[in-house]
This record gives C-alpha cells, structure tokens and sequence, in this order.
C-alpha cells in the first residue's frame, strides 16, 4: 500500500512539473510514463487520462492551501496584525502558481475544471476572511463603522483579480507585488489608528529582519 501511495505521488508531481512547464494538451500519458520510467501500463493502473491526473492535483492543492490557511487564522500565538501579514504574505506566494502555461489553458480548453478551482477558492476564501475579519473588529484592530461583508467582499475581489492570468496579459505588472499593494490599500484604508500602527510597526520590524538576513 505504501509503495502504491509513493508511485501515485511521484506521478502526481512529475505530471505537474511538465502541464507547468509545456501546458496541459502538449504533454501525453505516454511522456509521463517515460519521464518516470515506468510503462504506460502501470501509469494508467493509477490514472485513466490527465483530466483525472488534473482534478487529483487540483484537490491536493485545495487541501494543502486551506489547510496552511487554517493554520494561520487559527494560530493563537502571534496577534492578529501578524496573523494577518502571515495570510496575504501566504496568498501573495500563491499567486505566482496561477500564472503558468497550465492555469492559462485550464481557463480557455477546460472551463469545468478552472470552474471548480474557482468554487473551491470562493467558498474557503469567504468563510475564513469573514472569521477573520470579524476577529479583527472584536479585537478592535479593524474599523467598526464599515460593513464586514463589504471587506470581505472586497478582499475577494482583489484576490479573483489577481489569480486571472488574464488580468496582466498586457500589463508589465508582476502578480505578487501587485497583491501586496492592493491589500495595502484595503487594509490601511480600514485599520482603527491603534491597529494601523501596529501594522505599521510589525512591517518595519519584518522588513529589518529581512535587511540582516541578506
């Protein structure tokens, strides 16, 4: 059993690293097969095509995402400033993930799959933030006078924006930087003043910390 799992893992990483680096419809199950060195038997034992290949990865990086997510909001040893730095520094990296050859054909040739990735994004994405953002008005870190729903509405907003690989086709804008400035915008805009200098305070001291390691 445990040399099954390590046979479908290798297949799963392997397969990714090729839709990512040639684009899903260019690869074949047979270049899978001889990139790992296995028969096209043995790999379609595991798989039966690269859609089913696709919708195991797609639900693996849907667990380890939400699960990093979990991890972060519910982490009660560092305050909520830095809990939230935590997330968007997270979600920033992620970005990048969406802007391959794969992603961009999964949008055009196979809607049905880039449809599922979005409702598994969307749902998370909105019960988290609400958590999230209710904690910060509690804590009294986030302005009262705005609509919670609004925020995180908002938020998602930025976020569906910046995952579209579409979004910088004609833009000379890199998907990480851009989600860091547009969550700065957003957060320094609903900050209460004790939880915007605590922001503020908390990035200095990240971004000292980054100047010495280097």
């Amino acid at each position: 059993m445990h040399e099954e799992h390590e046979i479908k893992n290798r297949i799963l990483t392997r397969a990714n690293d090729l839709f990512m680096q040639y684009g899903y419809s260019k690869v074949r199950m047979e270049e899978i097969a001889i990139s790992l060195g296995i028969s096209k038997k043995t790999l379609y034992k595991y798989f039966s095509n690269k859609d089913q290949i696709v919708r195991q990865l797609v639900y693996n990086a849907k667990c380890e995402v939400t699960e990093r997510i979990d991890q972060i909001i519910d982490d009660e040893n560092v305050t909520y400033v830095e809990k939230l730095r935590n997330l968007f520094d997270f979600i920033g990296t992620q970005t990048q993930k969406f802007h391959s050859r794969m992603i961009e054909e999964l949008m055009r040739s196979h809607p049905e799959i880039w449809r599922e990735i979005l409702e598994i994004r969307k749902k998370h994405t909105y019960d988290r933030m609400s958590k999230l953002i209710k904690e910060g008005a509690e804590k009294g870190v986030l302005r009262s006078d705005i609509n919670q729903n609004i925020i995180t509405l908002i938020y998602i907003g930025a976020i569906n924006t910046v995952f579209v690989p579409d979004s910088f086709e004609h833009l000379s804008f890199v998907p990480e930087p851009v989600f860091k400035d547009i969550i700065k915008v957003i957060f320094e805009g609903i900050l209460t003043d004790s939880g915007r200098k605590e922001y503020m305070n908390h990035s200095s001291e990240v971004i000292h910390e980054e100047t010495i390691e280097r």
